[in-house]
């Protein structure tokens, strides 16, 4: 098989000679141009020969479409930190306007996939990233998740307004990814459905509303990953949204494993290597061990082996992805 057909036969479920497997991450030092991050991207990807292409967009770039200012990052592990958030106070959400698909920077990630898609040829997949509307609305206060709930709270209407209009915003921008050439999108969740932050009913004012506003830009896409980061992950909250696969870090505390979601989702799953300390703390034989039990526990079926969140590129050497990839392609189930 090839890669186009390994992991769409991956997501309908059907036979795959290895489950697919990738692993994205920040290269926060490449992210501030399109040629840059494309290329970033495409060395990447080739240099350890995965099977799908996460595009992993600058850290900032979903609020800084509204003002957000943001520094550099300390290290380049850690991301750039809100040096200058624009909600304050609730009324300061009546400045979260409906903006233009193509605004600053959303032009500059559509040019990179462009840039993405020309330098592919076809040979894989591959999916751009876009925040949920609570998780921009988290970014635009500071990423402060009790600032957040106590300011989506105090707004009224006129939280509503922003959250509509950030998810017309992004709705329409995916519109234009398709245009460019992605095959779906990395639809990430960091803020909302997790039991840490707010409850059921909170999440279904706040949060699913727009979710599903927004997704109404990646119908027509073959390959619509959900990402659900953080721990203690309400996964009943979203199981039925219009996507094609579910990513998380299936080792962090409340959070489900592979086998479990695999009996009461309808898409794949994607992950299996856990947390992000962990893996890049890790070893290439203890990868191997670890990509064996994941292998496992779905059987290879309806599996597409990944991390369960980006990753820390600048501290994981070569050696350890190659392990994992090796693992993957050399696995079956008899072993």
């Amino acid at each position: 098989m090839d890669k186009v057909e390994r992991v769409l036969a991956a997501l309908a479920g059907d036979d795959v000679d290895h489950a697919p497997v990738s692993f994205w991450g920040h290269f926060f030092d490449r992210e501030g141009a399109a040629r840059d991050l494309a290329d970033s991207m495409l060395e990447y990807n080739r240099r350890l020969d995965w099977d799908y292409m996460k595009v992993q967009a600058r850290a900032s770039y979903h609020a800084e479409v509204w003002g957000v200012e943001f520094g550099a990052s300390p290290d380049g592990v850690k991301s750039p930190p809100c040096t200058k958030p624009i909600v304050n106070s609730p009324e300061d959400w009546e400045r979260v306007e409906p903006m233009s698909p193509t605004a600053p920077p959303l032009d500059e990630h559509l040019q990179a996939l462009k840039y993405i898609k020309e330098g592919l040829k076809g040979e894989m997949l591959f999916i751009h990233t876009v925040f949920s509307p609570l998780t921009i609305a988290a970014y635009l206060v500071g990423n402060d998740p009790q600032k957040l709930k106590r300011l989506l709270i105090e707004g009224g209407e006129a939280t509503h307004r922003a959250l509509s209009a950030i998810a017309d915003t992004f709705r329409e921008h995916m519109l234009l990814c398709l245009e460019a050439g992605v095959s779906g999108f990395f639809y990430a969740l960091s803020f909302g459905p997790q039991h840490d932050y707010m409850t059921d009913a909170e999440y279904n004012e706040f949060g699913r509303p727009y979710d599903l506003k927004v997704l109404e830009g990646a119908a027509e896409a073959g390959f619509n990953m959900l990402h659900i980061c953080r721990s203690n992950i309400n996964f009943d909250l979203v199981s039925d949204y219009p996507v094609h696969c579910y990513n998380w870090e299936t080792d962090e505390p409340g959070n489900p494993g592979l086998g479990e979601v695999l009996e009461k989702a309808p898409g794949a799953v994607v992950g299996g290597l856990g947390s992000r300390e962990p893996f890049a703390e890790s070893t290439p034989q203890k990868l191997v061990e670890d990509t064996l039990k994941a292998l496992r526990e779905t059987s290879g079926k309806r599996h597409l082996l990944a991390g369960g969140c980006s990753q820390l590129m600048k501290l994981i050497p070569d050696e350890n992805f190659t392990a994992v990839r090796d693992t993957v392609r050399n696995w079956t189930p008899s072993l």
